[in-house]
């Protein structure tokens, strides 16, 4: 699949309907989510440092919990193999945000999430 379709498909499932947020969401697909919109903000220039500082927060909780049901899905997974795994699906999410314009309704979906994502309480 070519990356600007891959990037396409990726947005569609990403930007769904409501009804889809009211389904239980796996803990990886919140990291893709969160990735996406941190290298959104980043080429789009967010520069509230405050916002930054809460959103790093919330990733690295969402990172080790994306980490550990990596592990627990495949137990004959060392630690490497599974930093390994995540580097392979990074690579394919920053092709999607490197397909993305920054005035498109897809990043600026990605910014209001990116904000959703700093200002997220994870005690609840």
């Amino acid at each position: 699949m070519k990356p600007f379709a891959f990037a396409y498909f990726f947005l569609l499932l990403l930007l769904a309907s409501n009804t889809a947020i009211a389904k239980k969401i796996d803990i990886l697909e919140i990291y893709n989510r969160f990735y996406l919109t941190q290298g959104v903000a980043q080429k789009c220039g967010m520069s509230d440092k405050a916002l930054k500082k809460k959103f790093s927060r919330n990733f690295a909780i969402v990172k080790i919990r994306a980490q550990e049901r990596v592990q627990q899905r495949r137990p004959d997974f060392s630690e490497q193999k599974v930093h390994a795994s995540f580097r392979v699906m990074n690579r394919r999410l920053d092709k999607v945000v490197e397909a993305l314009g920054c005035k498109s309704t897809e990043a600026e979906q990605l910014m209001k999430l990116f904000k959703f994502h700093a200002n997220w309480d994870m005690r609840r």
